[in-house]
């Protein structure tokens, strides 16, 4: 299922769609470990910010400008949770 996701997205060119979900898949399994180190989990967020979301991000999903707004402040607070994530990762799975 996993290989006909990645067929679509490369042929409608959003790859980056498909990173995105990957990456918020992983950084939900470190969210859900006994004891999840808080540096990892921060290193992840800064990573999927940096490289999904933020205005310059090279692989910039196509999501609604509040949602990212939203991200960006929780991000820049340091204020991120869980649910961070969620609507963009909604955004993401209907993105075509």
């Amino acid at each position: 299922l996993l290989e006909a996701f990645k067929d679509v997205v490369s042929e409608h060119w959003c790859s980056e769609a498909l990173l995105f979900l990957l990456e918020i898949q992983t950084l939900n399994e470190i969210f859900h470990e006994e004891n999840p180190s808080q540096d990892l989990i921060h290193d992840k967020v800064r990573h999927i910010f940096e490289n999904y979301i933020d205005t310059n991000a090279p692989l910039k999903i196509n999501i609604d400008q509040d949602i990212a707004e939203s991200i960006t402040s929780e991000y820049r607070n340091n204020n991120v949770s869980r649910s961070t994530f969620k609507d963009a990762t909604r955004f993401a799975y209907i993105y075509k």
